[in-house]
């Protein structure tokens, strides 16, 4: 998991395989678990398109919430809690 500071951490031998989904600006993250629809698509895209292989167990991706998005700001000009 990752803090609002950016030190994250890794699961060691997590009880399921999953990654995580991160807001820049609210610090807020959820669990991503392998069998999330968007997730399968995603890493089956990856397979298909660029013949890769994606480790769920260490993703995460990092963006802004629905909530933040909503927020009107220009672009660049969100707050980075990664530093």
């Amino acid at each position: 998991m990752c803090s609002r500071s950016w030190a994250c951490s890794f699961h060691v031998l997590p009880q399921t395989e999953h990654g995580h989904l991160y807001c820049r600006r609210c610090g807020t993250q959820w669990d991503l678990t392998a069998d999330d629809p968007a997730v399968v698509a995603a890493v089956g895209a990856f397979a298909t398109d660029r013949g890769f292989t994606v480790d769920v167990s260490h993703l995460t991706m990092i963006g802004r919430c629905a909530a933040c998005a909503a927020i009107d700001e220009p672009a660049g000009e969100a707050i980075d809690s990664l530093g």
